[in-house]
Order: C-alpha cells, then structure tokens, then sequence
C-alpha cells in the first residue's frame, strides 16, 4: 500500500489517510466497541478477532459502494500540514501583536 501511494517506508501509512478511510476506521472501531459492551468480549483472541471481523465487514461496505481504499489516492502528509499550520499561527499572532502595537520584546517579560 506504501509503495502503491508513494509513500516511504520510514512514514505512517496513517499519515496519509483519506477522509473515507478516517471515518471508516471509526466506524470500525465503533462497531468493536459496542460488541465488546454488549456481548461482554473477554480475551484477546475473542478481541483480536471481533477487530478483523469489523474491520472486515466496513472494508466489504466500501467496497460494495464503489470505494477501493488501494484506489484511493494519498491525502498530503499530516506532518506537512501540522508545519504549515503552526507558521500560519504564528503569522496571526505576530499580526495580532503588531496590530495591538505590542512588540516580540513586551512579551518576554
């Protein structure tokens, strides 16, 4: 899946999730969770595998509508994204500071 979407193998294939596959993951593990309240799931084994069989039963949802996730190209990098937010937050808040008339140095004391 890495090599298909480009992506290197020192990275997270999460990293790279789609919209679809974040919320079919929560779906997923939502399903999980409520079969392990409602039918008092113990043991690993039993765990292990209501997690494949969930993550089975979405995976066969996506694909009866069309969706491959194989298929599904790459979102940008969650890394690349969280360093270009924190550089525009720091952007507001110089202009913010500056528009208040305020300096860096006011506001290291």
């Amino acid at each position: 899946m890495k090599r298909r979407r480009g992506i290197s193998n020192d990275r997270a294939l999460a990293d790279f999730d789609t919209d679809v596959e974040l919320k079919a993951k929560n779906f997923a593990l939502g399903m999980t969770d409520h079969n392990i309240q409602t039918q008092n799931l113990m043991g690993r084994d039993r765990l292990e595998k209501e997690v494949v069989a969930n993550s089975a039963a979405t995976r066969d949802a996506l694909l009866a509508r069309g969706i491959t996730p194989e298929k599904l190209a790459p979102e940008e990098d969650i890394k690349k994204i969280e360093k270009r937010r924190a550089k525009e937050q720091q952007a507001i808040e110089a202009g913010l500071q500056k528009a208040l008339g305020k300096s860096s140095k006011d506001n290291e004391t």
